[in-house]
């Protein structure tokens, strides 16, 4: 018996986790209110594959303006705040983070840019 009780206490302690990992993600990347609460409750009942399925579908769809900070859309070419072109920028393939045209190497990482 008192295996089978820490069996399901580790359970509820993965899927707490789990459920804090996602509503601190969800937070960080300024997802509204009911989002973030429904993935967080997600997560708490299906554990690591609540987690998981809130990697792979709840992707960031914002970006900052490197020149002003202003959160826009991922899409957006310009920023609304300080007009900014967002085309010319591009990601890292290695941790991500975007990175100028012309920029030889990532100011993140340091990985070196093609």
């Amino acid at each position: 018996m008192a295996i089978v009780g820490l069996e399901w206490l580790l359970i509820l302690v993965v899927n707490v986790v789990c459920a804090v990992l996602v509503y601190r993600s969800a937070t960080h990347r300024r997802m509204p209110d009911s989002r973030r609460m429904l993935w967080t409750l997600v997560a708490l009942v299906l554990g690591i594959v609540g987690l998981v399925l809130y990697l792979l579908v709840a992707r960031d769809r914002s970006r900052t303006c490197p020149n002003c900070g202003t959160a826009t859309e991922a899409s957006t070419k310009f920023c609304p705040n300080c007009g900014f072109d967002l085309k010319a920028l591009r990601l890292c393939m290695k941790c991500g983070r975007e990175a100028r045209l012309g920029q030889k190497f990532c100011d993140n990482c340091g990985t070196k840019l093609d």
